[in-house]
């Protein structure tokens, strides 16, 4: 309701194969809110890989030259 999450992104590129990006668990312990536990990417209907965070600090500053052109 207040933010953005999506489930997941599908596309078909130009040979014609089918690609799904899944987001899976945006309620993880290991990740709070700010994305998901576990992201797969299929091709064709098959798993090609899964990504998993095992844990993460959403308390790290980043420096604000990141952010600026």
């Amino acid at each position: 309701k207040d933010n953005f999450r999506p489930a997941r992104v599908r596309r078909k590129d130009r040979a014609g194969v089918a690609w799904d990006v899944r987001f899976i668990d945006y309620l993880s312990p290991a990740t709070g809110e700010w994305m998901p536990r576990s992201i797969e990417v299929w091709r064709d209907g098959q798993r090609a890989v899964r990504f998993t965070a095992l844990k993460s600090d959403t308390r790290t500053a980043l420096p604000e030259k990141l952010f600026t052109r």
